[in-house]
């Protein structure tokens, strides 16, 4: 079977491979919702 992003896909689709994202995916909100509350209302940056 080639390896190629068939293969990547269903490594990411295990139950593991998920598990990881969705943490990684709720630190990063996690880490910008805090950004956004420390600085002002209306400054991004």
């Amino acid at each position: 079977m080639p390896s190629g992003p068939r293969s990547i896909r269903t490594c990411a689709s295990c139950d593991g491979g998920a598990s990881i994202h969705r943490r990684v995916q709720r630190s990063k909100r996690e880490i910008r919702r805090s950004a956004a509350m420390r600085a002002p209302a209306g400054k991004a940056h």
